[in-house]
Order: structure tokens, then sequence, then C-alpha cells
């Protein structure tokens, strides 16, 4: 895990654009349209919020890690458990180069381990029928708080972690 740099443009685009196939072929709409592109990315690191993986100095994985009140969490149906600061991780994606190897288990370790010395706790939010997002929360041991709304109005599944 580091921070990303803007040299990582291009190889973050094509991470995005292979989830979003990805998705498509699993019959799921979430990042169907232009959201994430290479702009988001671009604004992660104007906002010093954009974290890359790396392989053998290729990178495989993205996430921004933001900081902050997250405003489409102020309402929620349902209630979060944990208060607190707290880190939200949006737009995380792997490459079609990182898929297969356990990954997604290792970014979380890394993303919680880094922010634990800082926050007291993780939030994330993902599709409803994003069972492999759903499958990992569960494993590392994230709650279920309820459903948000984000910014295109659709609905989101809540979940959060105590860090200490």
């Amino acid at each position: 895990m580091r921070k990303g740099k803007i040299q990582d443009l291009e190889a973050v685009e094509k991470i995005y654009q292979e989830a979003k196939a990805r998705m498509a072929a699993e019959g799921l709409d979430q990042w169907q349209g232009v959201y994430p592109s290479g702009l988001d990315f671009l604004k992660d690191l104007e906002e010093d919020q954009a974290y890359v993986w790396e392989d053998e100095g290729q990178v495989i994985a993205v996430a921004a890690c933001v900081l902050g009140q997250e405003k489409n969490y102020e309402k929620i149906q349902g209630a979060w458990t944990f208060k607190g600061p707290y880190v939200t991780i949006h737009r995380l994606a792997i490459g079609d180069a990182g898929q297969g190897r356990g990954l997604s288990n290792g970014i979380f370790q890394d993303i919680e381990s880094y922010f634990a010395q800082k926050l007291s706790l993780v939030r994330i939010d993902t599709h409803r029928e994003n069972k492999a997002m759903q499958r990992i929360l569960k494993k590392r041991n994230y709650r279920y708080a309820g459903v948000i709304q984000v910014a295109d109005g659709t609905d989101r599944d809540g979940f959060e972690k105590e860090l200490r």
C-alpha cells in the first residue's frame, strides 16, 4: 500500500475498466457508467486520499481512503453503531492481473492497520448485489449498518468496523 501518484493514472484507469467489465459480466449494474474514472483518481490525488497496491512494480489495485465525515452516510435507514472519527473506503478495485490471488483480504488488512493508528473505525458501502464484496466484508468482520443513498440517488448497503 502506498500513496497514489500521477504516474499511476493510466494503470488505475485500466483497473477501473477491468472492474467494470467484470461487474457487467456478473450482471451487476454497479459502476456501469462513467464513474469511477481517471478523473476520480485525479481528484483523489488532489485530496491526498488515493492509494495503490503494486506487484513487481505494476499497479494492480486502487482505493480512495477518505478521512472525515461522509456526507452520504449522514442519513441511514438503520444505524451506525460505532462513534468516532472514521475513514471511508471508496472506489476499491483490483485489476485483472490481481484477480484470484486473495488480494482483497490483504488490501483491507493494510487499510485497517494503517488507519488504526489515527482513527477508531472504517466505513464502506457497496451495491446490494455485489456479493463478492459482501463476502469480503463479512470475512473481515464488518457489521451491516443499514441502507444509505449515494450521490446518484441509488441505495447502497453500509458497513462499518471498529478498529480499536
